[in-house]
């Protein structure tokens, strides 16, 4: 019994030096504060207390307070930071007005963070009877089309990431960015344009906008190709109608030789006389005056070709036109475009050549070609306002991609780069297309970009179909009939709805 008794005394006072010690510790090295009650419970807020003990030897990053709904919160639920409020006091007081669900049991602790720790005070519940529900006050647009981004201005919005939901009417927006007075967000898709009510939830409560919104639709279902799911077929406009032609179907053949017509106003489709030069894919199309012309392109997956076809809508009727006069390939397209009547081509990957063709002379006549276009990855080719663009993709596998612009001027024979896109990891050719100077890009996730040459911003809007890559596509004013690869479906982009918005 004495030498228990001995043991007794010998581990008190090994224990006082142990408290003393860390006492010392913690009022000069380690941060120190205490979380009193919760007061003022009512269905605006609460009021939170905590009293700053000790600072350590370091000082104060940021301070605060965390809840959650379960025992022992921590920073990355939801935290209330008070650093840009004052600086450091050692007695905080702050009235939580947000974000708190009525009848609700919360557990809270004040918190420090410095450069070398990140403490947390003893634990306090409460149950809530509730906050101010969120306000919406003002939102950056009116009217947007799917994929566009929209800042939410208001206040008691949860600062927390992923405790807000947003809906445009039913349907619910991707939120990109949330703090307790703005959340940023991605308009949902439609299948109609219409207005519809903007909401912000968080913690049970929710709050409106006071006006409609609009969201709008650009993307309209047309008729079915009828000549089935193909890729890298040809196409060209003339006037109102668009023609389409040749391609491979989904099991690796070619697709049969015939031409079907598409009015653009009725929404129908025509089978016209078959193209009369072999069937194959990755052939240049392009239209000049009257007539649509197609040639070159890969058959049987290694032949190349340099035959040059003209229709004529009119006659309804194909003629052989001169052969094409340069390099061929069969594992690349040639990207080409029109200006003044007069067709652009660049062929070859490392032996660049550049060639004209004049329709009326029915004459191949070749460019000096540009050094500095040798071994860059052009995959496509189009025109705006009399000058010339070619589109390179850099970047390799799944790494991020960049669009990059070549601008070609036919008076002066010169080509330089100029804007570049960021695509992100996904991209597939061919993808785009041009409405004017606004070139769209069709990536991954249903996704196209569309970029303003003029502004030089990049939009992100809503794609309907499941595959990035167009098998045709035929422009009308400032709408674009696009069919995806490997599907039957045609659906009509209206840019000048996606330029409504507001």
């Amino acid at each position: 019994m004495k030498h228990l008794f001995s043991f007794a005394i010998i581990t008190l006072l090994l224990l006082a030096a142990g408290c003393k010690k860390d006492s010392k510790i913690l009022s000069k090295e380690y941060p120190y504060v205490i979380q009193e009650d919760v007061s003022e419970i009512s269905e605006t807020g609460i009021t939170v207390k905590s009293v700053i003990i000790s600072s350590g030897d370091y000082a104060i990053e940021d301070f605060g307070f965390v809840i959650s709904e379960e025992s022992k919160p921590v920073v990355t639920d939801r935290k209330i930071s008070l650093k840009a409020v004052e600086a450091s006091p050692d007695k905080i007081t702050f009235r939580i007005d947000n974000a708190l669900g009525k009848d609700q049991k919360y557990y809270i602790r004040a918190f420090i963070k410095t450069p070398g720790y990140l403490v947390y005070s003893n634990e306090k519940a409460f149950y809530s009877k509730g906050s101010i529900m969120p306000r919406i006050g003002h939102l950056s647009k009116t009217s947007a089309i799917p994929g566009d981004v929209v800042t939410i201005a208001g206040d008691y919005f949860n600062e927390s990431p992923g405790n807000n939901v947003v809906r445009f009417g039913d349907v619910r927006a991707r939120i990109i960015y949330e703090k307790r007075d703005t959340i940023i967000v991605q308009c949902p898709e439609t299948k109609a344009t219409k207005e519809v009510a903007v909401s912000v939830q968080t913690a049970g409560q929710t709050g409106y906008a006071d006006a409609m919104f609009t969201l709008v639709n650009p993307w309209t279902p047309l008729a079915d190709f009828p000549g089935g799911a193909r890729f890298w077929s040809s196409s060209f406009t003339v006037g109102t109608k668009g023609y389409v032609a040749l391609g491979m179907t989904n099991d690796g053949n070619y697709a049969s030789r015939e031409l079907w017509e598409f009015n653009s106003g009725t929404n129908l489709w025509q089978e016209l006389p078959p193209f009369p030069g072999n069937a194959r894919s990755n052939a240049i199309d392009f239209s000049i005056g009257n007539y649509g012309y197609i040639g070159l392109g890969v058959g049987n997956l290694v032949e190349t070709y340099s035959d040059l076809w003209e229709y004529d809508p009119q006659a309804n009727g194909w003629t052989k036109k001169a052969d094409y006069p340069g390099a061929t390939f069969n594992d690349h397209t040639y990207p080409h475009f029109v200006i003044n009547n007069t067709l652009y081509l660049y062929s070859g990957f490392n032996q660049y050549e550049f060639w004209t063709y004049n329709p009326v002379q029915d004459q191949w006549r070749q460019l000096q070609s540009d050094a500095q276009m040798k071994n860059h990855n052009i995959t496509e080719g189009f025109s705006a306002r009399n000058t010339g663009y070619f589109i390179e993709i850099s970047g390799t596998g799944w790494d991020p991609k960049t669009l990059v612009l070549w601008q070609y001027d036919p008076l002066q024979n010169t080509i330089f780069k100029t804007d570049s896109v960021p695509l992100g990891s996904y991209w597939a050719e061919p993808c785009s297309f041009n409405i004017g100077r606004k070139l769209f890009i069709s990536v991954r996730d249903r996704l196209l970009i569309e970029y303003d040459m003029d502004s030089k911003l990049a939009f992100t809007l809503a794609h309907p179909s499941d595959h990035e890559m167009f098998n045709f596509r035929m422009v009308f004013n400032s709408k674009a009939v696009l069919n995806n690869s490997e599907t039957p479906v045609v659906n009509e982009f209206n840019s000048a709805a996606a330029l409504h918005r507001k």
